[in-house]
């Protein structure tokens, strides 16, 4: 049986950016994904699978909620601007 973490509404707001060094000595920086900055990832969006409105309203309902916790997904982007994984995600954000 699979076990569910609870989230828990965050004590303090997220930082704006923080760069992580993992293993391999590689350097990753975590932004805080702003309504603007999801806008104007998805305008340079070109194609991708249909919108579940569900599932973006359920998203936002849980960042509203301060459920929303980061867990180490990506938004992932290909090199000619399209999202791979993440438009839901990004309306959410927008909403």
């Amino acid at each position: 049986m699979a076990k569910v973490a609870r989230l828990e509404t965050p004590t303090k707001p997220a930082p704006k950016k923080k760069r992580i060094k993992t293993k391999a000595a590689e350097e990753i920086d975590i932004i805080t994904l702003t309504p603007a900055a999801a806008t104007k990832l998805l305008e340079a969006n070109t194609i991708n699978r249909p919108l579940s409105q569900r599932h973006v309203d359920r998203i936002a309902a849980q960042i509203s909620a301060g459920l929303w916790r980061f867990n180490g997904d990506t938004i992932k982007i290909s090199a000619d601007n399209c999202i791979v994984d993440g438009q839901h995600r990004l309306r959410a954000t927008i909403l």
